[in-house]
C-alpha cells in the first residue's frame, strides 16, 4: 500500500489512536506522533477531514484535531463512522500508538476506560473486505496483532515481534517520520510505501 496523491476513485481514510502515556515524557511524545501524523496525512496525503479521526489520551490538547477521548466505545464508533464512508478500492489505515500488553487475542494497548483487544479490532475491521486494509501497531508487546489480523487484502505492520517485547516502543517516531520523509521513497516513484517506511 502507498501513500501519495490519491489515484482515480481511491480514497484513505485513517484512524489514529494514540493511547494512555502513564507519564508526561510518554503522553507528550504520543500526542506528538499523533499529530505529525494528522498533518502528513491532511497534507499529503489529501485525506478529508470526514475520513480523518484521531482519538487521544487528552482531546483538550488539541481541539482542532482530535475528535475524542480514545476509549474503547469511541474507537469503536469511528470505525463505524468509516464503514459508512468508504467505498470497494479505498484503503483504510488504523495506526495504534502507544503501551502496549497482553497475549493472542487478548493483546491490547492501553486507552481509557477498558482496553479493546486484538480480537475487538479484528471484528472492527472485518468489514472491510472490498478495501485494503493497512493496520499499524507501533505499541510495545504488540507482535501478536499479527496473526489475529492477518487476512487477505490487510499489510499488519507491528513494532515488536511478540506480545513479550514490552520495553519501551520507539518504533511509532521513526515510522511517522518514515513516511513522511522522501529519503524513505527508496525506488524513488513519488510514493512512499508501507514497506518503505518499514
Amino acid at each position: 500500500a502507498a501513500f501519495a496523491s490519491p489515484l482515480g476513485a481511491q480514497r484513505t481514510h485513517l484512524l489514529i489512536v494514540t493511547g494512555l502515556g502513564g507519564e508526561p515524557h510518554f503522553s507528550e511524545a504520543f500526542a506528538k506522533q499523533g499529530a505529525a501524523l494528522h498533518t502528513l496525512a491532511s497534507a499529503q496525503w489529501r485525506v478529508a477531514d470526514s475520513s480523518l479521526i484521531w482519538l487521544a489520551e487528552d482531546p483538550a490538547k488539541d481541539t482542532k484535531r482530535i475528535r475524542a477521548r480514545a476509549t474503547r466505545e469511541s474507537i469503536g464508533a469511528a470505525f463505524l463512522s468509516l464503514a459508512e464512508r468508504v467505498a470497494a478500492g479505498d484503503v483504510v489505515v488504523v495506526v495504534l500508538i502507544g503501551h502496549g500488553s497482553g497475549e493472542g487475542p487478548g493483546s491490547r494497548v492501553n486507552v481509557s476506560g477498558v482496553d479493546p483487544t486484538a480480537a475487538d479490532y479484528a471484528s472492527w475491521i472485518a468489514g472491510f473486505t472490498r478495501q485494503t486494509v493497512v493496520f499499524v501497531n507501533a505499541a510495545s508487546a504488540s507482535g501478536d496483532f499479527v496473526d489475529v489480523l492477518r487476512a487477505p487484502g490487510r499489510v499488519v505492520v507491528t513494532a515488536t515481534k511478540t506480545a513479550f517485547e514490552r520495553n519501551e516502543s520507539v518504533f511509532g517516531e521513526i515510522f511517522v517520520r518514515g513516511l513522511s520523509s522522501a529519503e524513505s521513497d527508496a525506488d524513488k516513484d513519488g510514493r512512499t510505501t508501507v514497506l518503505e517506511a518499514f
